[in-house]
């Protein structure tokens, strides 16, 4: 994705960054984050269901690997964020995180409701975001498929 979409939290030691050929060429990265894709599926859920449901993210992913599993504080709070928890797997060398769970708190948009009687009320959005980084994911299983 162009590296302009990216937080600038994130400086270039924290991602990929692909080399540019000539000075025209636009920065791509390797995404960090799925906000783009998050906040587009937010503005349908918003716009046509009342609830999201979300199952217990730590609990799926105990039951695809085997490995001890659990969720802790991030150990590096986005600026975008509230709170962040990550779910990370002990695969025998260390605690590795596998998943971030963010409240968001830079959905550009604002949530409009009306009751039946009174002023239409505008609220802030928070958008959760379930970050899962399948590399690691495969990685652990491995690990655990080995053992």
């Amino acid at each position: 994705m162009p590296r302009s979409l990216v937080s600038s939290a994130y400086s270039n030691a924290d991602i990929w960054v692909q080399e540019q050929l000539s000075a025209g060429d636009t920065a791509l990265i390797l995404r960090p984050e799925t906000t783009p894709s998050t906040y587009a599926y937010m503005q349908h859920s918003l716009g046509n269901h009342s609830k999201t449901r979300l199952e217990r993210v730590g609990r799926m992913i105990a039951s695809l690997i085997p490995l001890p599993t659990r969720i802790v504080p991030s150990d590096r709070l986005p600026a975008y964020s509230e709170v962040t928890m990550d779910v990370e797997i002990d695969n025998g060398d260390k605690w590795m995180e596998v998943s971030s769970i963010s409240r968001r708190t830079d959905f550009p948009q604002r949530y409009g409701s009306q009751l039946k009687r009174g002023p239409a009320i505008d609220h802030d959005v928070l958008v959760l975001e379930i970050a899962i980084g399948l590399d690691r994911c495969v990685y652990n299983w491995g690990i655990a498929a080995d053992r």
